[in-house]
């Protein structure tokens, strides 16, 4: 079957491949099938180019990744591959499937099935059963579907052994096309891929829903594996600088000390190439150790989840960091050589203005080259949105397309909206309108285009509401 997985068109700040996406396009092309990728906003077909492509392509099958803050995004693109496609099988998952498989099909009414979690295997399978009529798919595992004005699913399944999923079809990707709009505002050179070595995250942060998608168990790709696709990014796609985007990296020194040992073979061999973590790396895992293998692996900057100033909060979030062990880190990882940016979220359910207060005054205390001050974002699928739910304090129908780290979708009893906004905007004013965060821009700005997508951010995290 012809089958098109794309992202819908949207309005963001930064443009990266979609390693998901990749990895399903090699299990349907193990499969029989004939994928092909649609990155919307890259290719630049926004909603009115999509029936043209969509004509020349005549796929069987169209599947979308939806994000929560791209809802109306997904809903207006499936809505016209029905139009255009009457007869196409249309599919959905990602993020908002796995944390709340019932509004996605509430929401995408063009859409026949979705799927939860991880879906190389679950994606395959179903089609392979639709071709031959559709009679067993109630036992797929991750399958969203209606039945007699009901919605319904089956667990996920995660995959154990990921190397076995093969490699990412980069040829699909091309993933040197890619502009300057990364994950994190900065990079050291271009172009840049992400990679993804391991799945699925232990820990038990509340705000987060990560482990909708890739469950609690850590699974490690082999590092030959990662190494090979870095490898194959550096010769075949001229990829010079490399994005870890794990949740949980760090969490094995002695696989990172392997990953060290082959990048550093890497230059021995003439290729050279930087390496950042803008999905961050755990505090509690920072080690002088740790950092000097990171060294050597290429590692040029970090960014850290430290979420809070308040321990208080800190607690709430179930973070199982304390500020002393936050400024010990950050002092070991600067002193390490690396740059570290850091992530801090305000407007935490329980949070007083006291505590923001505390967290920007905490920001600015500790040597970080970056922050981003996110509005906190009630995820779906994370413990502590489906507490506010159960709490009424979050309504059943929430709209969960206004999720956006700038914009102000909840706020916590005793902040109004507007005034969580103002402290949001103060953080962010307060922290880089200071000498040494302005000396060190000039230095860190790649050329006009990544200019232009650096203002863009600083604006809407300012002014969007």
């Amino acid at each position: 079957m012809k089958v098109v997985l794309a992202m819908p068109y949207s309005e963001t700040h930064y443009v990266v491949p979609s390693l998901g996406l990749g990895h399903l396009a090699t299990a349907l092309r193990k499969a029989g099938h004939t994928p092909q990728l649609l990155h919307s906003t890259k290719e630049n077909i926004p909603l009115q180019a999509l029936p043209k492509f969509l004509r020349d392509e005549n796929p069987e099958v169209v599947g979308f990744q939806v994000a929560s803050c791209d809802l109306d995004a997904t809903r207006r693109s499936t809505e016209l591959v029905r139009q255009v496609l009457p007869n196409a099988l249309i599919l959905a998952g990602g993020a908002h499937p796995s944390g709340n498989p019932e509004d996605t099909l509430k929401s995408l009414p063009a859409v026949d099935f979705a799927f939860r979690g991880e879906a190389e295997i679950s994606l395959p399978a179903f089609l392979d059963d639709y071709r031959h009529g559709g009679r067993h798919y109630r036992q797929i595992p991750g399958l969203v579907w209606r039945e007699d004005g009901a919605i319904l699913s089956t667990p996920p399944e995660f995959v154990e052994d990921l190397d076995a999923l093969g490699h990412v079809a980069w040829d699909l990707i091309q993933p040197q096309t890619f502009p300057q709009a990364p994950h994190g505002a900065f990079f050291d050179r271009f172009p840049i891929s992400p990679v993804l070595t391991t799945r699925g995250c232990p820990y038990g942060c509340t705000f987060c829903a990560a482990r909708t998608i890739a469950g609690r168990k850590i699974r490690k790709h082999s590092i030959q594996h990662v190494l090979n696709d870095i490898e194959t990014l550096y010769r075949d796609y001229g990829i010079r600088e490399i994005h870890i985007i794990d949740d949980t990296f760090t969490q094995f020194p002695d696989r990172v000390k392997e990953f060290a040992d082959g990048m550093e073979d890497f230059r021995r061999r003439g290729m050279k190439l930087s390496v950042g973590f803008p999905n961050g790396i755990r505090l509690n895992t920072v080690t002088v150790e740790l950092l000097k293998d990171l060294k050597r692996a290429g590692v040029y900057s970090t960014l850290v989840g430290i979420e809070s100033g308040s321990q208080r909060i800190l607690d709430a979030m179930k973070k199982g960091l304390t500020l002393e062990l936050v400024r010990e880190r950050v002092r070991l990882i600067k002193q390490a050589g690396l740059t570290v940016n850091a992530f801090f979220i305000v407007g935490f359910p329980g949070e007083t203005e006291a505590d923001i207060k505390a967290t920007i005054r905490f920001a600015r205390s500790l040597p970080l080259d970056g922050a981003l001050f996110s509005s906190f974002l009630p995820l779906p699928g994370a413990e502590i949105t489906n507490q506010l739910i159960a709490d009424g304090e979050l309504a059943h129908d929430f709209y969960w397309g206004d999720l956006f780290y700038s914009r102000v979708t909840y706020s916590p009893k005793g902040v109004a909206p507007e005034r969580l906004k103002s402290l949001q905007r103060w953080g962010t004013l307060s922290f880089y309108m200071r000498p040494r965060i302005l000396a060190q821009m000039p230095f860190r700005i790649k050329s006009w285009f990544h200019l232009r997508i650096l203002a863009r951010k600083f604006w809407d995290n300012l002014f969007l509401r």
